[in-house]
């Protein structure tokens, strides 16, 4: 039976199509097999002395908070452009590269975090705009023909050979939170954070009872869509990035969230916020205003994931 106490809809929708560079709010968005269809499927690496190539986020290079992303159809083709802050030029490649397209990139082998992971390089014109902006060679890279499983926390029917995969997110397909538990962080901070996107999710629900209560979720249905909410999202100090200013306080969030929310006996001494998730389908939408519903309650340990 739901076990919802009050009716629950979607507030926002985000998607983020390079990793750690700046998302996009959303009236709605696709699944696909790693999650949102438009949800990092692009990464920044960095050129290495050694001929390595090294993830590039907003924790080592701020100035990620910089690289805007939009999506444009052209000839029914979808299209990321790709500005930096304050440039009238910007570069565009197809968000979804053909295989003819692909054909013609190299691949080469990288990481996120220590999961290896192989990519496409994208057009020498993509990373040279790039590299100038923030000051070191790097390459813009499309995921791999590899698939990558999501190790640590995985739904209950989840087999070896059956895992779910993701593309350049940290760890799974999907980042949920509540308006609700957003607000209550709020209102004990020193000052308001603008915006949830701090944090990164996908998708922000309303209408919870009380803040935190999605602590004890492990599924629901928003849409026709089930969702298994695998744990909690142990937080780094990323959301003290400002990014309208690419500088991180010293402090807030991150200093508040420690004070309350060390509550995974998995992760003791990192704070929580949101809950990551698996979608059971790999098509559909979810969009804004959607109904939602808790399925199920039940107990949280969060699994660092293993390579």
């Amino acid at each position: 039976m739901p076990h919802s106490e009050l009716p629950l809809e979607v507030f926002q929708v985000f998607v983020y199509p390079i990793k750690s560079c700046r998302g996009i709010s959303l009236a709605s968005a696709r699944l696909g097999d790693t999650g949102f269809a438009h949800d990092r499927q692009f990464m920044i690496v960095r050129v290495m002395p050694n001929g390595t190539y090294n993830m590039c986020t907003m924790r080592d290079t701020p100035r990620m908070a910089w690289i805007h992303t939009a999506l444009e159809v052209e000839d029914g083709v979808e299209i990321l452009v790709i500005q930096v802050e304050g440039a009238d030029d910007f570069v565009t490649i197809p968000m979804f590269p053909s295989a003819k397209y692909l054909a013609h990139c190299p691949i080469i082998d990288t990481r996120v975090w220590a999961a290896p992971v192989d990519a496409y390089e994208m057009p020498t014109v993509c990373s040279e705009y790039l590299s100038e902006f923030l000051g070191f060679e790097c390459k813009l890279v499309y995921r791999g023909p590899t698939e990558r499983p999501v190790r640590g926390n995985l739904p209950p029917s989840s087999a070896d050979n059956a895992r779910p995969i993701v593309a350049y997110a940290d760890g799974q397909p999907f980042l949920i939170a509540t308006e609700e538990s957003f607000k209550d962080l709020n209102s004990r901070l020193p000052q308001a954070l603008p915006s949830v996107i701090r944090f990164r999710p996908n998708i922000v629900l309303k209408g919870v009872p009380r803040a935190w209560t999605e602590d004890d979720w492990t599924k629901i249905r928003i849409g026709g869509t089930v969702f298994h909410l695998t744990s909690r999202c142990p937080r780094c100090r990323l959301p003290n990035l400002d990014l309208e200013t690419a500088v991180p306080d010293e402090a807030q969030p991150y200093k508040t969230l420690q004070g309350f929310r060390r509550i995974d006996p998995g992760s003791k001494y990192t704070p929580c916020f949101g809950m990551n998730a698996v979608a059971d389908a790999f098509s559909g939408e979810i969009a804004v205003g959607d109904k939602a519903e808790v399925l199920s309650l039940g107990e949280h340990f969060y699994m660092k994931p293993q390579v």
